[in-house]
C-alpha cells in the first residue's frame, strides 16, 4: 500500500509540476512559447534516436546530440523569424530550403563515418524532422504571427489532447473488451477510443467560452481531428517502442515517461489540426 500511495503522490507531483510549466510556457509571451517548443522539441529528438538507432550502434551517443542539433535547424530559423516578427514573403522560398539542409549536413558528416548505418543514420534525422521538426514550426506558426499572439490555440489542442487520452484510458478500463490494435498496443479499445472521442468532442463545444478564437463547430472539429489522429499517433510511438523493445521513450518525467511518451499523439495531429484550421476554420 505504501509503494502504491509512493508512486501515485510521485506522478502527482510531476504531474502537477508539469501542468504549472506548460501553462506558463504558453501563455508568458512569445519567447517563451518558442522557448518551451524549442525545449520539448530537443528532448524529443534526444529520445527518437534510439527506437531508430540500435543500441549496438556505437555512433548512438553522438548521434543523439549531433543529428538532434541538425534536425533542430528548420525549428531554429522559424523561432528566429517568429521573434523578429516574421520574415518578408520575399524569404518565403528560404524558409522551405532550410529544411533540406538537414539532409545536406547529415550527408556531409556521414563521409567521415563509417558507412555500415549510413541509411539508418540519416533516416533517424529524416524521421525526427518529419515525424517532431514539422509539428513543432506548424504549430509556431498557428500561434506566433507578425500582429498577433494567440497562445490559445496551442493550449486548447493540447487540452483536448489530455481530455482524449483521459476519457480513453478510464471509459477503457471500465467498459473496455475489443482491442483496438492488439499487435501494437494491447492496453487500447474501441470502447476506451470511442468513448474519448465522445468526451472529448463534448468538451470541446465549450471551448470558445475559454479560450475564444474559433466558433464552436470549429472547436468540436479539431476535438475530432485530436481524437482520431492523436490515438493514431499514440499507436505509431507504441510501434516504434514494441520494434525496439523500449518500454518507455526516456525517465525524465518520474512515473509518465519521457517526452515522447506524453507528446506523441500531439506531435502527430498537429500537420492535421493546422490543415483545417488554414482551410476550414473562421478565427475570431
Amino acid at each position: 500500500m505504501s509503494n502504491k500511495f509512493s508512486d501515485l503522490t510521485r506522478r502527482s507531483g510531476t504531474a502537477t509540476l508539469f501542468a504549472l510549466v506548460m501553462i506558463a510556457g504558453i501563455f508568458i509571451g512569445p519567447e517563451t512559447l518558442i522557448l518551451l517548443l524549442g525545449l520539448i522539441l530537443f528532448l524529443g529528438l534526444r529520445e527518437i534516436m534510439p527506437l531508430i538507432l540500435i543500441e549496438e550502434d556505437t555512433s548512438l551517443a553522438w548521434y543523439k546530440t549531433w543529428g538532434t542539433l541538425v534536425a533542430m535547424v528548420p525549428y531554429i530559423w522559424t523561432a528566429t523569424s517568429k521573434w523578429l516578427g516574421g520574415p518578408p514573403n520575399s524569404d518565403a522560398f528560404l524558409g522551405e530550403l532550410v529544411f533540406v539542409l538537414p539532409f545536406s549536413i547529415a550527408l556531409m558528416v556521414e563521409l567521415l563515418k563509417p558507412r555500415r548505418q549510413l541509411f539508418k543514420r540519416i533516416g533517424a534525422i529524416a524521421i525526427g524532422l518529419l515525424y517532431l521538426v514539422v509539428p513543432m514550426c506548424l504549430l509556431l506558426d498557428l500561434a506566433i504571427t507578425p500582429n498577433d499572439f494567440r497562445p490559445e490555440i496551442v493550449m486548447g489542442i493540447l487540452l483536448l489532447n489530455w481530455i482524449n487520452d483521459s476519457g480513453a484510458y478510464f471509459v477503457g478500463s471500465w467498459l473496455g473488451k475489443r482491442k483496438l490494435f492488439y499487435q501494437i498496443s494491447p492496453g487500447k479499445t474501441w470502447e476506451g477510443s470511442i468513448g474519448g472521442l465522445i468526451l472529448v468532442v463534448a468538451i470541446g463545444s465549450f471551448f470558445p467560452l475559454w479560450f475564444g478564437v474559433f466558433n464552436r463547430w470549429d472547436w468540436m472539429a479539431l476535438a475530432l481531428i485530436v481524437a482520431i489522429f492523436g490515438t493514431i499517433g499514440d499507436l505509431v510511438e507504441s510501434m516504434l517502442k514494441r520494434n525496439t523493445g523500449i518500454k518507455d521513450s526516456g525517465k525524465l518525467m518520474p512515473g509518465h515517461g519521457g517526452i515522447l511518451d506524453r507528446f506523441d499523439a500531439f506531435f502527430f495531429l498537429i500537420p492535421f489540426a493546422y490543415l483545417y484550421i488554414r482551410l476550414f476554420a473562421n478565427q475570431n
